[in-house]
């Protein structure tokens, strides 16, 4: 009998080292967060806005807020500071920040997830903002039309939560990607009414002719197209025919960035910027049957100029029962120019007249989450050593079971989740 209980510890020994060797805590302490974007500071001749990171990261217990009355916790009774504090959008209030703020030493640093929205928000005062010049073209414009795009579907017009979900931007459940690109939805149909309307006000302002005006109508299926790109999903048959093989991977499975800051490289722009100018080209472009060659020196050609038109080399389509892309050049009228502040090129950082606002902020940044080893996990690490006794065997089979992981998981309500904000 001694013998064969011998045999049964072996066989848990045997069988906790196999796993432990294939489910190790470095594989499973880490979760990343990605699609983060990080605070900055702002600033200009006068005064600085916004926030940063200590210069090797930040790291703290993760301490979710669910009210303001939980604030006590990483403020003053929590055992564990510094504390990385996660909570709402509905919670990212001045009186709350400010209170944070004055307890620096206990608060690491904030997380702000984006989960509920305000009634509305936008940094304009009105939908559009009268300030910036738009009043006479209103009026060009059929008032009623107008108001219903701004007041139902953009109650957060130019913000944040300007987002696919607050446009009531909803698909079948049955379609496919490629199927949703294709499906027009009743948003897309109303913002096409309004494209119509503006583009009608701007002929006639121009000077058309109001003889024409009856036939300028905008294209429901483009506008749903662009819709879905630049709200759903970037990376989609259109967008990719239309962009340049060398540019291909900025298309991602989701909505892109929006947030436009200070150029990080002199020579490159950011996805955003490129996915409106290949756009812009392809709806107002001509394609060309130059090479690939031709298309990046076309002043050699007799009938081309680079000063009247850009080249834009793009990727194309892929043809029924093929599986290689048409290539080919589109000339166009559209061009790239540095948003560039005149004040910076004058050298008057204090003008009143052009934006001064600067940018402060890490190359790179990122945050993860990770769990600190509890005692549990430390006398597990022990048998592994060789150090252990059977009961520790037992423990971790039975962890495993009830957690329903790896012999390495740690136990509820000993672990402590921390969030670590690296900068570089």
């Amino acid at each position: 009998m001694v013998l064969e209980s011998s045999k049964w510890v072996m066989f848990i020994v045997g069988w906790l080292f196999k796993n432990v060797s294939c489910n190790s805590v470095a594989q499973k302490i880490y979760v990343e967060l990605n699609n983060t974007v990080p605070c900055v500071r702002l600033l200009n001749a006068t005064h600085q806005i916004g926030c940063q990171s200590s210069i090797s990261g930040d790291t703290g217990v993760m301490h979710v807020l669910e009210s303001e009355a939980d604030l006590e916790w990483p403020l003053s009774k929590g055992p564990n500071p510094p504390y990385m504090v996660l909570l709402e959008s509905s919670l990212f209030t001045k009186s709350i920040m400010m209170k944070m703020k004055n307890a620096s030493s206990r608060v690491a640093g904030v997380v702000v997830v984006p989960k509920t929205s305000p009634p509305e928000f936008s940094p304009h005062t009105t939908c559009p903002n009268e300030n910036t010049g738009r009043s006479k073209l209103v009026r060009e414009i059929q008032v009623s039309n107008f108001s219903y795009f701004c007041l139902p579907m953009r109650r957060y017009y130019e913000s944040f939560y300007d987002n696919a979900a607050h446009l009531n931007l909803t698909y079948p459940s049955n379609l496919s990607p490629e199927e949703q690109l294709e499906f027009v939805t009743d948003t897309a149909k109303s913002l096409t009414e309004v494209a119509t309307a503006v583009a009608c006000a701007l002929f006639k302002q121009a000077g058309g002719n109001n003889s024409q005006v009856n036939k300028i109508n905008a294209d429901p299926k483009t506008v749903t197209q662009m819709l879905y790109g630049f709200l759903v999903r970037s990376n989609n048959s259109w967008f990719q025919a239309v962009m340049a093989p060398e540019l291909k991977d900025i298309l991602q499975p989701n909505p892109p960035q929006y947030y436009v800051g200070v150029a990080k490289s002199s020579h490159q722009a950011n996805a955003l910027t490129y996915l409106v100018q290949y756009l812009l080209a392809n709806l107002t472009g001509t394609a060309t049957n130059l090479t690939q060659s031709q298309c990046k020196k076309p002043d050699e050609l007799p009938n081309e100029s680079t000063y009247l038109y850009s080249y834009l080399w793009v990727q194309g389509v892929v043809p029924p029962n093929s599986t290689q892309r048409e290539s080919f050049c589109i000339r166009t009228a559209v061009r790239l120019v540095k948003a560039v502040s005149p004040a910076f090129d004058l050298g008057d950082y204090v003008s009143k007249e052009y934006s001064t606002w600067t940018k402060s902020q890490w190359k790179f940044i990122k945050a993860r989450i990770f769990l600190v080893a509890s005692r549990d996990l430390e006398m597990l690490a022990d048998l592994r050593r060789g150090s252990g006794r059977v009961v520790h065997i037992a423990t971790g089979h039975i962890l495993c079971q009830y957690q329903g992981r790896c012999p390495l998981q740690l136990r509820q309500g000993t672990q402590q989740p921390r969030i670590l904000i690296a900068s570089y």
